[in-house]
């Protein structure tokens, strides 16, 4: 007798792995932030940033602060964004041109050097890390495409390329304490346009952020009292926490 073979049932591509893929995408994403916090630091008033900013930089730096240095913040130090601003990636463009105001356009997009100094921003933007400076910088885009941003972060990138692209003109920038201090330090990036400090308040998934991982807090504050306190307490330099 002849046997006969079974039809092997032929179902639609994907409808195996579906409960597979179901799965995957339901993961936790290594890269997750930790929620918003309306009760943060960077969502109070003006004059209680300041005071919590300058109470913390005078507890890690007390001991080598001069008299100067430990004078209070101007009232005007801290930038204040609209109450009914939402703090996300995708708005940071339009906080930063309302800070600048009505001359954003010529001081924001632009790329000819003439006169101005070259590597010398007017916005600075510091992250704890490269890959969140990344994102900062493509979120930009809309103000960059003339004048290239500054990319200030170890990751990929070399001391000696952002020397290079230093030389030329530059309105905003984005790095990591370290890297910004190093280029200020050999002279690459320069400060006397600087005009707006922005410390991106991003929270990873342990919930800590730029001032709170422990490396990049001392780097930080470094940083800040050495190449900004001082125009910030003389007025030149204002602060935004974002």
């Amino acid at each position: 007798m002849k046997k006969t073979k079974k039809r092997r049932e032929h179902r639609p591509i994907g409808v195996a792995t579906k409960s597979k893929i179901t799965k995957k995408s339901n993961a936790p994403s290594k890269a997750a932030a930790a929620p918003v916090d309306r009760n943060d630091i960077q969502f109070k008033s003006p004059r209680d940033q300041s005071s919590w900013f300058f109470s913390t930089f005078r507890a890690v730096h007390s001991s080598v602060l001069s008299s100067l240095e430990m004078g209070a913040l101007p009232d005007d130090a801290m930038v204040e964004i609209p109450s009914n601003q939402d703090h996300c990636i995708e708005n940071l463009a339009s906080v930063i041109k309302g800070i600048v105001g009505s001359s954003w356009e010529s001081s924001l997009c632009s790329g000819a050097l003439g006169d101005l100094e070259p590597g010398s921003p007017i916005v600075l933007i510091v992250s704890s890390s490269a890959v969140r400076c990344v994102s900062l910088l493509k979120n930009l885009a809309s103000l960059t495409k003339e004048c290239k941003p500054g990319k200030l972060f170890a990751k990929h990138l070399k001391v000696e390329e952002q020397v290079s692209a230093l030389k030329q003109r530059v309105n905003i920038a984005a790095g990591t304490p370290s890297r910004l201090k190093k280029l200020i330090d050999i002279g690459a990036l320069g400060l006397s346009r600087l005009s707006l400090l922005v410390f991106d308040m991003h929270k990873d998934a342990k919930g800590l952020t730029l001032f709170t991982v422990p490396q990049v807090r001392k780097e930080l504050w470094e940083l800040y009292r050495l190449h900004f306190h001082n125009g910030v307490v003389e007025g030149r330099l204002r602060l935004c926490l974002y």
